[in-house]
């Protein structure tokens, strides 16, 4: 089974210069909107904690040992130049083969939703970026496109089911596995003021556990049951209670 881990920004102080929201609320927004695909094509996934740091995500997706670690951004200019660049960037370990060729697929199908194709840029580094030279994983950080320019924000804000096809399709491509649209999916997130939700393997109260999903977390609904939802999550698919899970 193929395994990814989703690392979206932790940034909420990089404001759109649009002032609809922060780089980790859109990033965040990216993930939701992968996720079912993903799953939906056979791709099991974990997702870095949203109240954690960036250490925090590398650590547990060394620990999770996926077949490739995609951390997702929006870009910023430097001083000065503050809104004059645009284009997707999509960055690898210089000495990572495997990460360079999962690097080069996704820009591929980046340029193919991004209005100027050649704008999109392929970038090796060699000592910065910690979730490129720190995951034991191949990575790629992704930078979406820079959201302190208007139109690159704006792009990035209407287009987030086409941009989350876009990656998914190059990192299927990476894994070597097709990849179908995932057109007319039901969606539920789970919904928790406190603790996790079990995942069963039946609409019992007595079946075993599979695991624990976090408030957040996104899931594709198969089948609804009275009080229970059968579910696809980034853990595996099974049963938990229907009055956690949000449509939507």
């Amino acid at each position: 089974m193929a395994t990814v881990f989703l690392s979206p920004s932790l940034q909420v102080f990089n404001p759109y210069i649009t002032g609809s929201g922060s780089e980790a609320d859109f990033m965040n927004a990216l993930a939701d909107a992968m996720i079912p695909g993903l799953l939906l094509n056979g791709v099991q996934l974990k997702r870095s904690d949203r109240g954690g740091t960036v250490a925090d995500a590398i650590r547990d997706s060394n620990v999770y040992a996926p077949d490739l670690h995609v951390a997702l951004h929006s870009n910023a200019a430097p001083d000065g130049m503050d809104g004059q660049i645009q284009g997707p960037e999509v960055y690898y370990y210089a000495k990572s083969e495997a990460g360079r060729r999962a690097a080069e697929l996704i820009a591929a199908q980046l340029s193919q939703v991004y209005p100027y194709s050649d704008a999109v840029d392929l970038i090796p580094v060699t000592d910065e970026l910690a979730e490129l030279t720190r995951t034991k994983a191949p990575a790629v950080f992704v930078e979406v496109a820079y959201h302190d320019n208007v139109q690159d924000a704006q792009w990035i804000e209407n287009n987030l089911p086409a941009i989350a096809d876009a990656i998914n399709r190059g990192i299927a491509d990476y894994l070597e596995i097709p990849y179908s649209e995932t057109v007319g999916t039901q969606l539920g997130r789970v919904t928790l003021s406190s603790g996790t939700l079990n995942l069963r393997t039946a609409p019992s109260m007595n079946a075993p556990v599979i695991g624990s999903l976090r408030n957040g977390d996104i899931v594709v609904i198969l089948r609804t049951l009275p009080d229970w939802v059968q579910v696809l999550s980034g853990i595996g698919s099974g049963y938990v209670a229907r009055r956690y899970i949000e449509r939507g």
